[in-house]
Formats: C-alpha cells, sequence, structure tokens
C-alpha cells in the first residue's frame, strides 16, 4: 500500500533549468528560453501531458548547469501557451504552477534533464487561527506598502489576497509578485510550513521596504538637485538676456577678465596666493549686476592688487647724514622743544632708530626663527577669502 501511495507522489517529468527566477504553486510565470537542453525539455512536455517541472540554477552564470549545480526542491507546472520564434531556436512561454516537488533522481541530462520528481505537498501546522490570521494581515499590510512603494507593481494587485484567508496561498502570491532575490525565494520555496512562510515574508519585505524608502530619498534628492540646478541655469540665462537688453550685460564679464589679467601680470612666486585671488575675480563673473556681493569683491581685488607684490626697496642707514643739521626751510614747527647742536627732535629721533637699528634687527631675527620653529604648523595665508 505504501509503496502504491509513494508511486502516487513521484512521476517522471522534463525538467528544465531556470536562472534568476523562481516558480510557484498556483501563479503564472512567464520567460524566454534559449539553451538548446531547455528547447529539447519543452519540446519533451509538449509531446506528452504537457506538464513541466521547473527547478532554478544556483549559480546564473553556468550556461550548460550540471545535476549538482541545482536546487532539488523545484515547481511542477503546466504549460500554457507558448511562442517559438520563426528560427525555432527560442520560445517565450508562460506556465502555470501545479505543486511543489523535490528531485529523487535525474533519470539523464541528454539532451534535456529527465528526473523522477516526488510531491512535496504543505505540511500540518498546529497554530491557532488568531495567529494565522495575524500573520496574514501583518503580509498583506506590509505587500501592500511595497506595493505603493513600487513603480513596477499595479496597486490592483493587491486585490487578489485581500479577502484570502488561505495562508499558503497569500504567501506564495506574495513570494511570486515582490521582487527578492532568487535565493530568498527559493528559502520561501523549499519551507512547508504556511505560517512559517508568512513569518519569512514579513522579514524580508520590512528589509526591502527600508531599502526601497532609502532608494526613494536618494531619487527625490536627486531630482530636487536637478530642478535647482536646471531652475538656477533658466534663471540665469534670462538675466543674462535682461542685462544684455540693458546694456549691462558685459560688465560683470569684462571686469572678472580684467581682474584676471592683472592677477596673472604680477608672476606672484605664491601660488595659493594667486590661486585664491583668481577665484575670487571667477565668483565676480557670476555676480549678478549692481550685486552687494559683487561690490564686496571688487574692493577686496583693489585691495589686494594695490598691495606692492614682488616689490623690494633698500634701505638706507645714514647715522652721519641724520646728524646734519636741518636747513632753514626745513626747520621746526612751533611749539617743539629747541633742538640740540642745531638738530631738530625730529632728526634726534632718527638717529636713535639709526643707531639701534642693528641691534633691533638682530633681537627680530632671533625671535623669527624661535617663532617659525615653534608655530611653523600654524601658518597663515597672507591672502585670504574677503
Amino acid at each position: 500500500m505504501s509503496e502504491n501511495k509513494e508511486k502516487a507522489l513521484t512521476r517522471g517529468l522534463p525538467m528544465l533549468a531556470l536562472r534568476g527566477l523562481t516558480a510557484f504553486p498556483g501563479m503564472l510565470l512567464t520567460f524566454d528560453i534559449e539553451r538548446p537542453m531547455s528547447m529539447a525539455a519543452l519540446n519533451f512536455a509538449m509531446g506528452a501531458d504537457q506538464n513541466i517541472f521547473l527547478v532554478t540554477q544556483k549559480d546564473v552564470v553556468k550556461d550548460i548547469p550540471a545535476a549538482e549545480d541545482l536546487f532539488s526542491v523545484g515547481t511542477v507546472c503546466r504549460i500554457r501557451q507558448q511562442l517559438k520564434q520563426p528560427n525555432g531556436t527560442s520560445a517565450r512561454i508562460m506556465v502555470e504552477g501545479v505543486y511543489r516537488g523535490r528531485v529523487r533522481e535525474i533519470v539523464t541530462d541528454s539532451p534535456s534533464f529527465y528526473a523522477e520528481v516526488e510531491r512535496v505537498p504543505d505540511a500540518a501546522e498546529r497554530v491557532s487561527e488568531a495567529r494565522r490570521e495575524a500573520l496574514i494581515r501583518s503580509c498583506v499590510t506590509l505587500f501592500e506598502e511595497y506595493v505603493r512603494l513600487s513603480e513596477n507593481a499595479a496597486p490592483e494587485i493587491v486585490l487578489n489576497i485581500l479577502s484570502n484567508n488561505d495562508a499558503g496561498y497569500v504567501a506564495d502570491f506574495v513570494a511570486n509578485t515582490a521582487r527578492f532575490k532568487y535565493q530568498d525565494k527559493q528559502l520561501l520555496l523549499e519551507e512547508t510550513h504556511p505560517t512559517r512562510r508568512l513569518a519569512m515574508l514579513c522579514r524580508m519585505l520590512n528589509n526591502e521596504l527600508n531599502v526601497m524608502t532609502i532608494e526613494q530619498e536618494l531619487s527625490n534628492s536627486t531630482a530636487e538637485q536637478m530642478n535647482k540646478n536646471q531652475r538656477e541655469y533658466y534663471l540665469r540665462e534670462e538675466l543674462k538676456i535682461i542685462q544684455k537688453e540693458l546694456g549691462d550685460g558685459e560688465d560683470a564679464g569684462d571686469d572678472a577678465g580684467e581682474y584676471k589679467n592683472r592677477i596673472l601680470a604680477l608672476n606672484l612666486a605664491d601660488k595659493e596666493t594667486e590661486e585664491k585671488l583668481l577665484k575670487e575675480a571667477r565668483n565676480l563673473a557670476k555676480q549678478p549686476f549692481g550685486s552687494a556681493e559683487g561690490a564686496v569683491i571688487r574692493s577686496y581685488l583693489d585691495t589686494c592688487l594695490s598691495l606692492p607684490w614682488n616689490t623690494r626697496t633698500e634701505e638706507t642707514l645714514d647715522v652721519a647724514g641724520a646728524r646734519q643739521p636741518q636747513s632753514s626751510s626745513g626747520g621746526s614747527r612751533p611749539g617743539r622743544r629747541p633742538a640740540r647742536g642745531g638738530r631738530s627732535e625730529r632728526s634726534d629721533r632718527a638717529v636713535r632708530v639709526f643707531y639701534w637699528a642693528p641691534s633691533y634687527s638682530f633681537i627680530k631675527c632671533t625671535y623669527q626663527n624661535a617663532a617659525s620653529e615653534r608655530w611653523a604648523r600654524f601658518r597663515t595665508p597672507v591672502v585670504g577669502p574677503p
């Protein structure tokens, strides 16, 4: 009796390997086939009772999989439609899953796989109706949110499971529709307890919703930035046209070009300073006519360019000349104290400065050397932003 029952649950079927797809019982699946071994399995099934066993490859890269490259659990399907190409080397078929199956033995693998397939029914469960109903509701709610965020699923698709209380059907429908990895779908296919499949689906949907939410935020941020850039570009073009009509459109560009030429003409040894000045000149070109920021940048550049860059003067420490009395035309002004030895107070100060200049230079150099060694990492650029 047990042998007859086992034979009833086992049958020989042509087997077709799927790449990146998983078929579920009670669900429709449409896909294309091109490999010679897949076409041979299709022709074998169409010549018999149109039943075929679909199983997923472990590695989608392999073009000619071996028996060990296939999962052992798949779905027995019935071929509903087929559309062969005129050359006969490829076809598009639509199948409907019938029941889960497990490979017991692969009879042959040439020209296509042919296997003994054992039927795998859903396992009996000892779960309360309240828990089953709670899992179904949670799964349907998460699936509704998934459909709302998804761009490829129609909102009406949720109606197929809203009023269905079959935990196995709800789990298979959501697993077949959702965009999960084929490895995750294979885990759902191999799980024979419907409530466990629902619990696994809830976890997978939660994770997928988190990913989709992040994707949507990134997409919205990118679209917002693009819209902002396009709007600014459009407004700038309009502003250029208005300024050109008013005769003021070229002022900012001309000023920026003039400042750029003056900066390059300095031949500054410090390239960092030169780059900062050129950056301000470029910023000036972007400013609209009459803007306050443009006036600030012009004032800043005028001040920097008026400095004596690359200009050196020689110091004259002539103590004897400073001791000479001033001429009558350059006498001391009223209110000055009397001069000593024919010299004015101004001459006395000049003599004292010249006298102490060598000592001051020595002290200054010593201080600068000590300070440069201690504060070298706190260097401040000569030219900075305004």
